[in-house]
């Protein structure tokens, strides 16, 4: 994981309410980062998850599906607007067949 200097960091992670996503969402928030959860489907999960890893309201979610350039567009200044940038982009995003 980051090393210290990762306070202040803002990683946006797509699909990040379950699974894979939430994980990294923990990882990073354990990290001293802003962190972004980006989720389609499953606003409870990432309610639930926002609550469970907030501290001094460094993490939200942002519900957009990202193969939408307008819903990309606003999970981007959604972030910009909430902690100022995005310094770490993960694209967790998936659908399930």
């Amino acid at each position: 994981m980051l090393k210290s200097t990762s306070q202040n960091l803002t990683v946006l992670i797509t699909g990040a309410s379950v699974g894979l996503g939430a994980y990294l969402a923990s990882s990073f928030s354990k990290s001293s980062m802003n962190v972004v959860i980006n989720f389609h489907k499953g606003k409870k999960d990432a309610d639930i998850l926002v609550k469970k890893l907030s501290v001094n309201n460094n993490v939200i979610s942002v519900k957009g599906d990202v193969s939408k350039f307008k819903d990309a567009k606003n999970i981007v200044n959604q972030t910009i607007k909430q902690f100022g940038r995005i310094d770490v982009l993960v694209n967790n995003a998936g659908i399930h067949l």
